[in-house]
């Protein structure tokens, strides 16, 4: 299997590489369901209005193999949490992408980037990253270390913070619920 860059993978690195997708994916399904399972229980409780969940699936290892090489691939939404309460809604899309620089040096090559629709009602998503509004999210990069078999953050302060992709999770949700709803 040759790369766009021209270099040769040996067999038993393609191997490894593939066990290498199956544990991050693995991992990100568990991401993936933690997020719609926080959307049931929101739901239960109706402090947040209503919440959708919108699954797209999974990223292939041809994809997952590109963005590991940093380069880049189509198609790769994840999933879709949209927020409505009144008159207000906001839809934050999840997609792969390859790591920054900050969770890379951490052992993230393959990292979900959060995303926000602007203007709202547009299906126009841009990175938390490149927004400047006061009511974006803290969360804005996931990614998962493996061997040390935990997830690590970005924010938009820029520093990774390792842990339980249920910490990460709850704080996105809350942080959601009061900058952009107001509590």
């Amino acid at each position: 299997m040759g790369t766009d860059t021209g270099t040769e993978v040996t067999q038993p690195e393609k191997t490894r590489a593939q066990n290498q997708y199956e544990v991050w994916r693995n991992a990100m399904e568990l991401l993936k369901s933690y997020f719609r399972r926080t959307v049931d229980i929101l739901n239960e409780s109706t402090v947040a209005g209503n919440i959708y969940f919108k699954d797209f699936g999974n990223l292939e290892f041809e994809k997952y193999w590109s963005l590991s090489l940093g380069e880049s691939a189509k198609r790769t939404w994840f999933f879709r949490v949209d927020f409505r309460r009144g008159d207000r809604s906001a839809r934050y899309l999840f997609f792969f992408g390859y790591g920054t620089s900050v969770l890379r040096q951490q052992g993230c090559n393959v990292t979900l980037h959060a995303a926000r629709e602007e203007p709202e009602n547009s299906y126009n998503y841009e990175r938390l990253d490149n927004i400047a509004a006061p009511n974006i999210p803290s969360l804005v990069e996931i990614g998962y270390k493996d061997p040390a078999e935990q997830f690590v953050s970005r924010g938009r302060s820029g520093h990774p913070s390792s842990g339980r992709i249920e910490r990460f999770a709850n704080k996105f949700f809350e942080d959601i619920v009061d900058k952009h709803f107001g509590g």
